[in-house]
């Protein structure tokens, strides 16, 4: 393994248990978010699923890891009253998040 991709697989770690953390924490103790906490929450389990299973691949592992960290800030833009065409701008970076965990860190399929 070479150092890029070392570097790139513990920025993938250390981001993934960032958001469990503070996913979590926001789903959990703020009860202000209303209905949206179930969205954050689940963004916080499905990055923990991701965070658990990168070392070890997976085709969903990707897009886990992509969900869990794009769609909470998502849900926060658009509570905080973020223009709903904001949506593809989401979309577009989760796609590009999957690509990333995918290719540069060495994921494997299957």
């Amino acid at each position: 393994m070479n150092f890029t991709v070392l570097l790139a697989r513990l920025a993938a770690q250390i981001l993934l248990g960032i958001a469990v953390f503070l996913w979590g924490a926001i789903a959990v103790l703020d009860p202000a978010r209303g209905d949206a906490r179930w969205v954050i929450g689940l963004g916080a389990v499905l990055a923990l699923a991701a965070l658990l299973r990168l070392g070890r691949g997976g085709a969903w592992v990707p897009w886990a890891a992509a969900v869990g960290l794009v769609l909470p800030i998502g849900m926060l833009a658009h509570d905080n009253g973020g223009s709903p065409w904001l949506w593809a701008l989401w979309a577009l970076v989760a796609f590009a998040t999957a690509g990333w965990v995918r290719n540069g860190h060495e994921v494997k399929q299957g």
